[in-house]
């Protein structure tokens, strides 16, 4: 039993071998994927945004979002008339696992994907990097599965209609070779520039708003009315106070494919900090008060989770409770941090856990 995470494990000897091997399929995956034919290209990167137009008379394409590692950055996926005239572009925020393009001509496209510039205030505006390709698209051999077998990476035409949707548009094609794809058109990747944020705030909301923008990847707005069409947008709910520790909920994602987020921050001697943020396909974030989630070890650790009499390691130990347990979150958050010169500061959060006792942030997950 343990209230602190052990040590990570070593990685097993076969892991390196895997890899190796799953590099070498890869490898012989682009080397059979020569780029698109020069009139294909010159058009898509000469195509020139259409502003969307929802309704009856437009047409919609979505699809799931695959990435080629364990987490999904923020994307744009566009969709480029096959002859260059336009193009419409959807935004999604980091770890979004669906999107849907609104308010597209009736016609056919190519659908490509590039993950998306998060960049300070002070650096250069969007859209000034150099020349820039696209790096996923849906091709022949998202249709065939993605295995070693597929060797045709040709793209797919798409074809949208008025009053209907395109499904299952997956541009989850990263494995070719770097200059395969179209440059992207309009100037480069989107960017969103974020405002920058002092190192000791007295008040909570510049911090959180900060930190929601960076980490979701997302334009800050005051609700969802505010954001606009196939843009990736998160909005904060009122603020909730703990004992030096406050918490945001908040809804980030792009038209009606959204999650539900937080924002948790702590107070210290020099003002507001910021601890974590986490987004969510559930109705309500978690942890939050009177909102129901699991309990979940890090990775490499095993046996139970320790619930304490108070917020504080040294406190009694009420209960261990197995991995995967409900709960459901009825007081805090609390701030307690501890005598340590690298204190982990996902043991220095507490919960108070209905029925059961205080338990740490670090293992309060949503139940997904």
């Amino acid at each position: 039993m343990r209230s602190l995470p052990a040590s990570r494990p070593e990685l097993p000897a076969g892991w390196l071998y895997g890899l190796a091997t799953l590099a070498i399929l890869l490898t012989a995956a682009c080397a059979s994927s020569a780029p698109l034919s020069a009139s294909t290209s010159s058009a898509a990167s000469g195509a020139r945004a259409a502003t969307p137009q929802p309704g009856a008379q437009s047409g919609t394409i979505a699809g799931p979002i695959q990435y080629p590692a364990d987490g999904i950055p923020p994307l744009a996926i566009y969709a480029i008339a096959i002859d260059g005239s336009r193009y419409y572009a959807v935004e999604t925020i980091r770890n979004q696992v669906h999107y849907t393009m609104l308010g597209l001509r009736m016609g056919d496209y190519y659908v490509y994907a590039t993950n998306r510039l998060i960049q300070s205030t002070g650096a250069s505006a969007a859209r000034t990097e150099s020349p820039f390709r696209f790096g996923g698209g849906y091709t022949k051999a998202v249709q065939c599965g993605l295995d070693v077998t597929c060797t045709d990476h040709s793209m797919v035409a798409v074809h949208v209609t008025a009053g209907a949707t395109a499904d299952n548009i997956d541009p989850a094609d990263w494995y070719v070779g770097p200059d395969f794809y179209p440059l992207i058109p309009g100037g480069g990747r989107p960017a969103i520039t974020l405002p920058a944020v002092e190192s000791a705030n007295p008040t909570p909301t510049p911090v959180a708003q900060h930190y929601a923008q960076a980490l979701a990847g997302a334009k800050l707005v005051r609700d969802q009315a505010s954001c606009p069409v196939n843009t990736a947008c998160v909005w904060l709910g009122a603020e909730h106070d703990g004992t030096a520790a406050a918490y945001f909920p908040a809804t980030a994602g792009s038209n009606n494919d959204l999650y539900a987020c937080a924002a948790y921050l702590f107070h210290d001697d020099t003002g507001w900090k910021f601890l974590d943020f986490q987004c969510n396909p559930v109705p309500t974030p978690f942890p939050a008060l009177g909102a129901s989630g699991r309990l979940q070890l890090g990775m490499g650790e095993t046996g139970c989770i320790n619930a304490h009499s108070a917020p504080a390691l040294s406190a009694r130990v009420l209960v261990c409770l197995p991995e995967g347990t409900r709960v459901t979150v009825d007081g805090g958050p609390q701030y307690v941090p501890i005598s340590d010169p690298n204190p982990d500061l996902g043991i220095e959060y507490w919960w108070h856990v209905s029925g059961r006792g205080w338990v740490v942030h670090r293992y309060l997950r949503a139940a997904t």
